[in-house]
């Protein structure tokens, strides 16, 4: 089964995933950037296939929200017919490959896909949307930021100035039972340290807590630091960095996919 977003001003749900050793249980919660838009206005897009073990997310550049929608459901049939014709094994590259030449929507966007096989956590990304892993409630690792500047991410498209799907970085993580894996769109990253999901983690036990509420937490979190014009958020240290005078958050729609690895029943 797969999960196509359905575009309500918020999203939520619990999806398995089992390969026979692990299973990944993942939550999901979207808060648009403005309630009081139309949807069409909607940058972010996601998708979780849960017999595949994969989950995704994008975003779109300049309301380009049309093209992350159709990107997401693109991934969705290339990852389940990668499932299906290699024996339970998803290819990233290809299936982004197959998703991509296969979207015919004008725009471009970012993209992050993750899926669990075996004991390891497959990650292929585009951009500055991510995934992040945690253990014990300890940050782990991340995948790696694609930017050309500040505000200047690299983006899958279908024009000659949009980037290909060539340039996707990959990561193998190893995970084990109890690990924490949190994949979001840049409405996540640009406002939220990897410090500040350790403290959630802490507060809300996995043991405890469904992965959609610590989901929904986090996003909350994202939320609240986007419209603080006080703090020091990951966005504001980057333009510090680059040698502008920025402090606070960054308003933007924010996609939060928690997906908790578990012993496989």
């Amino acid at each position: 089964m797969a999960y196509i977003p359905n575009f309500t001003r918020i999203n939520t749900g619990v999806f398995d995933s089992t390969d026979g050793r692990l299973k990944m249980v993942s939550g999901v919660c979207y808060l648009p950037r403005n309630c009081n838009l139309p949807k069409s206005s909607e940058q972010d897009a996601y998708f979780v296939c849960d017999e595949e073990g994969a989950i995704g997310v994008a975003d779109g550049a300049d309301h380009a929200g049309d093209y992350a929608r159709e990107l997401m459901t693109r991934s969705v049939y290339a990852v389940q017919d990668e499932f299906q014709t290699k024996g339970g094994v998803v290819n990233l590259r290809k299936a982004l490959n197959k998703a991509f030449s296969n979207t015919k929507s004008k725009g471009s966007s970012t993209v992050c896909m993750v899926t669990l096989q075996g004991s390891h956590i497959h990650g292929i990304n585009v951009g500055n949307s991510g995934f992040e892993i945690f253990r014990d409630s300890k940050f782990q690792c991340r995948s790696a930021i694609q930017r050309r500047g500040v505000d200047d991410t690299f983006r899958l498209g279908n024009s000659s100035m949009c980037d290909k799907p060539n340039c996707a970085q990959q990561m193998r993580v190893t995970v084990k039972d109890g690990d924490v894996v949190v994949v979001g769109t840049d409405g996540l990253f640009d406002n939220v340290a990897s410090k500040e999901i350790e403290d959630i983690l802490e507060k809300e036990p996995t043991k405890d807590n469904s992965p959609e509420h610590l989901a929904r937490k986090i996003a909350e979190l994202a939320l609240h630091n986007s419209m603080d014009k006080s703090i020091l958020t990951p966005f504001a240290e980057a333009c510090q960095e680059a040698g502008y005078n920025y402090v606070g958050g960054k308003v933007d729609d924010i996609t939060v996919i928690v997906g908790l690895i578990q012993k496989a029943d």
